[in-house]
């Protein structure tokens, strides 16, 4: 099918047989334009989904009065994509235990005020404070 054409008169470029050049022009004509258009959708459509599913498995979006923290996940899985943590009580913090970590590990558990007096976050930022006090030390010597 993809071989040189000597002498075509069709304007052909000569590396296409006639046949091909026809059912592209038949392809990008009117007649099959709408096929090509739901094609590009579909594509489209893949490709957004695919995004979203990766950002919803390595993501939680917490909102919390008014303000949106994007945390990284701890590990892939689907729970807690969407949390609004504005009116959740110690008993529900246990229960999304996962979601509580990741906002430890970030840096974002402080700005929550529920999670300001927790005994896990309180020994993450005194392990942090003489993790850095320690650096100092060392460096200082």
């Amino acid at each position: 099918m993809f071989f040189p054409v000597e002498g075509s008169s069709s304007g052909n470029p000569g590396f296409l047989s006639e046949s091909v050049c026809k059912e592209v022009a038949t392809v990008f004509s009117g007649r099959d334009a709408g096929l090509m258009r739901r094609l590009f959708s579909m594509i489209l459509g893949v490709a957004f989904g695919a995004t979203f599913m990766w950002f919803a498995f390595s993501v939680h979006v917490v909102r919390h009065d008014g303000n949106w923290h994007f945390v990284p996940r701890q590990k892939t899985q689907l729970t807690d994509f969407y949390s609004d943590v504005s009116r959740w009580d110690a008993a529900k913090w246990s229960r999304h235990r996962e979601l509580k970590e990741a906002l430890i590990q970030s840096g974002h558990a402080l700005t929550i005020p529920e999670l300001k007096l927790d005994q896990d976050v309180l020994l993450h930022e005194l392990r942090k404070h003489i993790e850095a006090r320690n650096e100092d030390r060392s460096s200082k010597r």
